[in-house]
């Protein structure tokens, strides 16, 4: 019988086991800490969702985003900008991911999108994906305009394929 409120660890140098409960987990994520959460997981946290058509604002400032739609029992980290892993059915790509309102255009409604890297495939719509998130970069920021978006959005992807 398998506790359901608690994830198997991976084995410490001294090779002692211990369990985590799920609490500590979704509390290392909501606060951003997602190298703890990969710790205590053993593996790095990750968002599963089917890309749905978004407003296509990626695709005119050069970088088209897979949107997801997002699940109400999904943990989520803080708004920001994330390097990320994303696993597609055709194959895992190196991803820049964006968690949040997206402020310079006004909008209100929360998004997770992302940019993967290097993908020339076909469209991925309603097909399900999987971002592991690796680690923060920055949080949420409002550009004056969408040229200074598009800027720090090279910034951004450089970033995560480091």
């Amino acid at each position: 019988h398998r506790d359901l409120h608690s994830f198997p660890t991976r084995r410490s140098s001294d090779l002692d086991a211990r369990r985590v409960s799920s609490s500590e987990v979704r509390r290392a994520v909501i606060e951003g800490r997602l190298e703890e959460a990969e710790r205590l997981l053993g593996r790095p946290y990750a968002i599963e969702g089917v890309v749905v058509e978004g407003a296509k604002l990626g695709r005119t400032l050069g970088y088209p985003t897979a949107n997801l739609a997002r699940s109400i029992r999904q943990v989520e980290p803080p708004d920001g900008v994330y390097a990320a892993t994303a696993i597609t059915p055709h194959g895992t790509y190196r991803a820049a991911a964006s968690i949040g309102v997206r402020p310079t255009i006004d909008a209100t409604t929360r998004t997770i999108e992302a940019y993967l890297m290097d993908y020339k495939g076909d469209s991925l719509y309603g097909m399900s994906i999987t971002l592991q998130l690796r680690r923060r970069l920055r949080g949420q920021e409002k550009f004056d305009s969408l040229e200074a978006l598009k800027e720090q959005m090279a910034r951004d992807v450089e970033a995560a394929r480091g």
